[in-house]
């Protein structure tokens, strides 16, 4: 079990970190390797390209609204009125009103 926990805890911390380095943008190197026929002979070329990540705005949305808790959508009278209606549920269900 410690080992499946540890392993969990590993997956959520590299997935917070790929979240967090799609949210800002990166850098990478694209390696493409072809053959081609040169004068009767084959030939391995490896070309390597820089390119850029653009940021991910839904990345940035997702890590705003899970971490700054001044940053929310979500409008807060549906929130009440949803909590409320649970709140009557759980009553009604209490008193086998159901």
């Amino acid at each position: 079990m410690d080992a499946l926990r540890q392993g969990k805890e590993d997956l959520i911390v590299s997935l917070k970190e790929t979240l967090i380095k799609k949210a800002m943008g990166y850098h990478y190197t694209e390696t493409k390797t072809t053959i081609r026929d040169e004068n009767g002979k084959k030939v391995k070329v490896i070309e390597k390209n820089e390119k850029y990540a653009q940021p991910d705005t839904g990345a940035i949305h997702l890590l705003l609204k899970n971490l700054d808790k001044e940053w929310r959508n979500d409008d807060q009278t549906t929130i009440d009125l949803k909590r409320k209606q649970v709140e009557l549920t759980e009553k009604k269900i209490e008193q086998n009103e159901w």
